[in-house]
């Protein structure tokens, strides 16, 4: 690991986030101080926590500016104030959602460990897929002689941050372990000005694993409007370390739509309908109901349901669309105003 003094860290952050703000101090000083190499700026604790520390501190006039210009710089987005604070489509909708209606209970509830709680009071325990280790600080925490011979390794204040093993000798604990230390060095949000990510107390855990017969795993993701679910997209084949898969959106009849951001190539067949689908609705839309936007991700095992997680700005809202027409028609489900 390179060591760097941190006033010398401190300093180079401030003179780039001076002169081209602070997304571009985050970016060129990892570049300038640790040679360009990524894995060492994601497992340095303090030059993460130094980036997080300006974001977690912005007003409301300097956050629109990192706002915009993270929508240009890393996602190639033009977006102006005015698309945001009067938005018309989905994407500037979800900015707006970060800006204005990023509250407590989203930090809670994008907590894949606090939301528990939560599912566990609205729906019932029945509906959560069980721990069977942690939660744990550090990778050198995990005891592998405790878990169960098939599970999922999962840091709680994030996404993409998964391991499932699959056998006794499926993956090295010493993999597995310096994996999860590099989760907890970092600090999810800031890439997209989620602020809601910001104040979770980073922890590891282990999840009973769960898959169908055909060793698939169908994840029913609910877009829900203020309570309402309309869009149900369906994403299966999954290969995680490849981040591929397949999908596709259908309304809540179960008609297949095009009406969804794409993630993944789309299914050439249809799914068939699923027998729980009306619990599928049901719960998605007990779960959403106190939010403008939420998306609900669920599977059915065994003819059970089973909570997933819970989104409020997925792929921080810059993704791709079909058409302007269809964002700009999802878009108007989501009502931009203030709480009351």
């Amino acid at each position: 690991m390179i060591r760097v003094p941190r006033n010398i860290v401190l300093e180079k952050i401030e003179y780039y986030r001076k002169r081209k703000g602070l997304l571009f101090a985050c970016i060129r000083t990892a570049f300038k101080v640790f040679g360009g190499n990524l894995d060492i700026v994601k497992g340095n604790r303090f030059l993460t926590s130094s980036f997080y520390k300006y974001f977690i501190d912005l007003d409301k006039t300097a956050y629109l500016d990192e706002l915009l210009l993270q929508a240009r710089v890393l996602f190639n987005r033009d977006m102006d104030k005015a698309s945001i604070e009067k938005p018309y489509y989905y994407s500037e909708k979800i900015q707006w959602l970060k800006l204005f209606d990023s509250t407590e209970i989203k930090t809670k509830l994008a907590d894949k460990l606090a939301v528990r709680d939560w599912v566990k009071e609205v729906i019932g325990e029945q509906y959560l897929i069980p721990i069977v280790g942690g939660p744990w600080e550090k990778g050198r925490d995990i005891n592998f002689d405790q878990l169960p011979n098939k599970y999922v390794i999962k840091a709680n204040h994030g996404c993409d941050m998964c391991i499932v093993v699959k056998g006794i000798n499926s993956l090295s604990h010493k993999k597995i372990r310096k994996k999860c230390d590099m989760w907890m060095n970092t600090l999810m949000g800031w890439d997209g000005l989620e602020s809601h990510y910001f104040h979770i107390p980073r922890r590891i855990f282990a999840e009973q694993l769960i898959e169908q017969e055909d060793g698939n795993l169908l994840d029913y993701k609910v877009h829900c409007f203020d309570g309402i679910p309309k869009l149900i997209q369906v994403i299966g084949n999954r290969i995680l370390s490849q981040h591929k898969g397949k999908e596709a959106v259908y309304d809540t009849e179960w008609n297949r739509v095009d009406m969804m951001y794409h993630t993944y190539e789309q299914y050439e067949l249809d799914i068939p309908r699923p027998e729980e689908l009306d619990t599928i609705i049901e719960i998605a839309g007990k779960l959403s109901n106190q939010f403008k936007y939420a998306r609900v991700d669920l599977y059915v095992i065994d003819h059970k349901v089973k909570f997933g997680e819970m989104t409020f700005t997925p792929a921080k809202g810059f993704t791709k669309w079909a058409s302007k027409e269809t964002e700009a028609i999802v878009g108007s489900w989501i009502i931009c105003e203030p709480n009351n």
